[in-house]
């Protein structure tokens, strides 16, 4: 599984962090529980929007995990382990670096998708351009030579009706969002799409399920009732403007 798809609050470590020297002399002063404080700190910091989390709240991280303030600090100042910046909160440069490592790999996944649409619809549009080319091709005459005037009026004639039916019927698929739904799933079940303005970050990528359910592309979870209205209310009113 991709990194993009897995928990918003996932992030790697290296399965022998115990085997750090910062660690092992940790472990050899506190035990099996300073390694304990240090994996609850480094897991409340990823929480963290920033991955800084202030000192002040030390007490709090310590009642709620049944240890002492004090044993916290220590972990936190004697071991190089952590870091404490000027304004009294403390962060890991390892955690850092992981994330950020993991941010460009997302960036990457994002881009790479984006391109991934651009030429599906390349090839969609080629496919109509070489549909449209056999359709002129098929009205000439045998000798290759243009249909007769009374044909090409016929053809001309045809040509107004059907685009006056598909454009009733562009209207009646976006005369109410139900309607909307049921030809959007139709047409762009699995095919990625992005919103603005609605609270979500502009990379954010959505799809409809095989279902008929939006799903959130970077965690990979349905979207609640309410989060799917706002998501269909955004999609309805965009081609309602574009159309």
């Amino acid at each position: 599984m991709s990194a993009i798809q897995k928990d918003t609050c996932y992030f790697s470590h290296d399965a022998n962090a115990k085997d750090d020297y910062k660690c092992m002399y940790m472990i050899d002063e506190m035990g099996l529980e300073g390694y304990g404080i240090f994996w609850i700190l480094v897991e409340t910091l990823r929480e963290q929007k920033d991955y800084r989390y202030p000192l002040r709240l030390i007490p709090s991280i310590a009642r709620k995990y049944n240890t002492t303030p004090s044993k916290i600090i220590d972990v936190i100042e004697k071991y190089e382990l952590f870091e404490i910046d000027m304004q009294s909160f403390f962060f890991s440069h390892s955690l850092n670096r992981r994330m950020s490592f993991l941010a460009q790999k997302r960036e990457k996944i994002v881009a790479a998708s984006h391109k991934g649409v651009a030429a599906k619809r390349a090839k969609q549009e080629q496919l109509l351009l070489e549909l449209s080319v056999i359709d002129s091709t098929n009205h000439r005459t045998t000798d290759g030579e243009p249909s007769k005037e009374k044909e090409s009026k016929e053809k001309e004639s045809k040509e107004k009706e059907t685009l006056s039916q598909e454009s009733r019927a562009e209207r009646d698929i976006f005369s109410n969002l139900q309607s909307f739904k049921k030809h959007f799933i139709q047409k762009n079940t699995n095919v990625p799409f992005y919103t603005q303005g609605i609270g979500y970050e502009p990379t954010t990528g959505f799809k409809v399920n095989v279902h008929g359910y939006i799903e959130n592309m970077k965690n990979n979870k349905v979207l609640s009732r309410e989060q799917a209205l706002e998501v269909w209310d955004y999609l309805y009113n965009y081609y309602q403007r574009v159309s």
